[in-house]
């Protein structure tokens, strides 16, 4: 039986959409582009661009452009770093620069035609003109554990995914907590050798709901790899 592509995607898209609206009145949208290039087989290089919307699309949350240098040891270890550029849309304070540094590790198993992966990720978020406070640190420092299960079909281009990550606050002036747990499943689809796109549901629970947080999130992203 054939696939249709277009068909497949607008009714994922469908679906998640009608899922998110039915919980919420808060809908958001992340959209993203990816350039990758992989060096000596081990180093891999990327440039990226992120828009984010928020307030059932009709507001613009934060746009962002970044680069990400990993290494992979082997089939399952990989480390890497990044760097994110980000103009955020303060509910109340406007518009506000965010540099965010990140380092990470990742682990992965295949078993069959199943992926299992774990990344550990450490992020440092600066807020320009910002003043740390006894309840505000800045820069703000966060870990965020992800693990992912990704599945590779026979003979198709589809490859679904679900994924759960935590994150934790570790430098809070006051106390240091479960910040957010976020939840996503859906798919990547791969055009050719070169490109590929995901579509995929987002839930984000927040720990302390602050007016601008986007809880359901439809996420569209596309890759190039040179």
């Amino acid at each position: 039986m054939r696939i249709n592509i277009k068909n497949y995607l607008a009714a994922l898209i469908c679906c998640i959409s009608t899922t998110a609206f039915s919980q919420s009145s808060n809908i958001g949208s992340v959209l993203e582009a990816e350039i990758s290039k992989r060096f000596f087989k081990k180093l891999d290089a990327s440039l990226s661009a992120e828009w984010r919307q928020r307030e059932d699309l009709k507001e613009v949350d934060r746009f962002a452009f970044g680069g990400d240098l990993s290494y992979r040891f082997n089939q399952y270890i990989k480390v890497g770093a990044s760097y994110n550029y980000i103009r955020f849309n303060h509910d109340k304070k406007g518009w506000e620069e965010r540099h965010r540094y990140m380092g990470y590790l990742t682990g992965s198993y295949k078993y069959n035609r199943l992926k299992f992966s774990l990344r550990e990720r450490f992020q440092s978020t600066y807020r320009v003109g910002v003043k740390e406070t006894a309840k505000r640190a800045n820069p703000k420092f966060i870990l965020r554990s992800k693990f992912e299960i990704d599945y590779n079909i026979r003979k198709s281009p589809f490859e679904p995914f679900i994924a759960a990550e935590m994150y934790n606050t570790l430098n809070d002036p006051r106390k240091d907590y479960i910040d957010r747990l976020r939840y996503e499943a859906g798919t990547l689809y791969k055009l050719n050798k070169k490109n590929s796109l995901s579509v995929s549901y987002r839930y984000t629970d927040y720990a302390i709901p602050e007016e601008g947080d986007i809880e359901h999130c439809i996420c569209i992203g596309y890759n190039f790899k040179l």
